[in-house]
């Protein structure tokens, strides 16, 4: 902790300052004062040390929201990305969900990955696999644009309306 920074935060990403900063310890105790005079002079320096406190508060109120944040994203997709290696999505119902609400527009094409594309069959809509696609993701091809179905997309959605509650 010689570079004033917690490292649990440098591994995060952030930077902050350490919880206890160091502090001079004097080497002889301080000769007793009347504590009303002591008050008046010290005011604002007091007045300092409360504001930087506050800041100080404020930033690590800050770095904990974020760090909280990514932490979910990244607890999520260690889960799911684990679930998926485990038991492979269900692409039918998540292509079959995406079309139901971009109707009464149809697809070109829905591209998936490779494995997920195997296990999907779509009447009257070409289904491409594309290793560039990760698995459990899904990429309509439309006139206009492309739909992202993706995986990430989801997870976004989902982690939004977490954090909302």
């Amino acid at each position: 902790m010689s570079d004033g920074f917690v490292p649990f935060a440098r591994y995060a990403g952030l930077h902050m300052p350490a919880c206890t900063p160091e502090i001079p310890v004097p080497s002889e105790p301080a000769p007793p004062c009347d504590k009303t005079q002591a008050s008046h002079d010290d005011a604002p320096e007091l007045a300092d040390l409360v504001a930087e406190i506050r800041r100080f508060r404020a930033r690590l109120a800050e770095a904990s929201d974020l760090l909280q944040e990514r932490l979910a994203r990244e607890l999520a997709w260690a889960v799911l990305g684990r679930e998926l290696m485990l038991g492979p999505c269900e692409m039918q119902s998540l292509v079959e969900s995406a079309l139901e609400r971009i109707a009464p527009q149809r697809p070109l094409e829905v591209r998936l990955h490779p494995d997920d594309a195997q296990r999907c069959a779509i009447d009257g809509l070409a289904v491409i696999a594309d290793e560039q696609v990760r698995r459990g993701d899904a990429l309509l091809m439309l006139h206009t644009g492309t739909l992202d179905a993706g995986l990430g997309v989801r997870l976004d959605a989902l982690l939004r309306a977490w954090a909302r509650t």
